[in-house]
């Protein structure tokens, strides 16, 4: 039933009379042209409610939402829901295959293992976050990618495959998402016309990494590891291992290898003028190993909590 529910519940979202644009002039939406996909009717304050709820509960708080855009892509909804399906099918068929964990059987310490036990903790909070995952065999976890707005609309026209190929992956080759919007500031607070892609993902079975991509064990632009759909890292705000998960664990990246695993529901537009209070947030990032736009890291003004 479960199932159902979500098949269900991401079509609602992606419906075409559920979906908001500044537009509301054609009858039917041209896939092909992201700009055009809009709705017949005007939107009310009650359709903001959802997304900007799932914005909050994703480390949101402190930017001004200048406006909230659904995106109704049936392809990548298809796409994701057979995933989804799969994921399903594969979970009751066999519980213990599909969730295995090799890493329990590898040559590591204790303490290694419990670390790595510590990370999926952390992520299975994440999904419990959402009342959706309660009765679901295959969690869904909403994510966030930080970009600008005419890279979401080409996103969010064809999908985030072309993604896997801009970064070189410290944590694995693969789709990079966090569930802290404000750990993605480096990628959009250069843009100028900032937004943060917000998608459902669907993590199956995740590898917790503890690989620090500086350390010769590092899993810098390695295939994901066999037996899993994703990788997992709870993170410092610099974007390394958090080697003590029991302080702040609000950062983490997760990272996938099919394109079928994430759907995007919204596009945040943000008000760019965060730049003075970020100038001294920032961090290294993969694809170009220099610091981002913001500046020095050393005393964020904007605390990530």
């Amino acid at each position: 039933m479960a199932s159902v529910f979500w098949y269900l519940e991401v079509i609602w979202v992606f419906q075409e009379e559920n979906c908001f644009a500044r537009s509301a002039k054609l009858a039917r939406p041209n896939l092909f042209n992201p700009d055009q996909w809009t709705v017949r009717r005007k939107r009310v304050e009650k359709d903001l409610e959802f997304p900007k709820e799932l914005f909050q509960q994703l480390y949101g708080t402190g930017l001004e939402i200048i406006d909230v855009h659904a995106i109704c892509n049936p392809l990548l909804i298809n796409s994701f829901s057979l995933c989804f399906q799969k994921f399903k099918e594969r979970s009751e068929v066999s519980s213990s295959l599909f969730n295995q964990q090799h890493w329990r059987k590898n040559e590591e310490t204790a303490a290694q293992i419990k670390q790595r036990e510590r990370t999926l903790e952390e992520l299975e909070k994440r999904v419990n976050q959402f009342a959706w995952n309660e009765q679901s065999l295959v969690k869904i976890i909403p994510v966030v990618h930080g970009t600008g707005y005419q890279e979401a609309l080409k996103i969010c026209a064809t999908g985030f495959a072309t993604l896997s190929l801009l970064d070189a992956g410290w944590y694995g080759s693969g789709i990079y998402f966090t569930t802290n919007v404000l750990y993605t500031f480096p990628y959009f607070v250069s843009k100028e016309r900032p937004v943060v892609i917000l998608s459902f993902l669907l993590p199956g079975n995740c590898y917790p990494v503890i690989e620090d991509s500086r350390t010769a064990d590092s899993l810098t632009g390695t295939m994901l590891k066999i037996g899993y759909q994703s990788h997992y890292v709870v993170t410092t705000k610099q974007g390394h291992p958090q080697a003590n998960l029991s302080k702040d664990c609000s950062c983490d990246e997760i990272i996938i290898n099919q394109e079928a695993q994430v759907c995007p529901v919204y596009i945040f537009e943000i008000e760019p003028n965060f730049a003075t209070f970020l100038r001294k947030y920032s961090r290294l990032i993969p694809e170009t190993g220099e610091e981002s736009e913001a500046g020095s890291s050393e005393i964020p003004l904007l605390e990530i909590v």
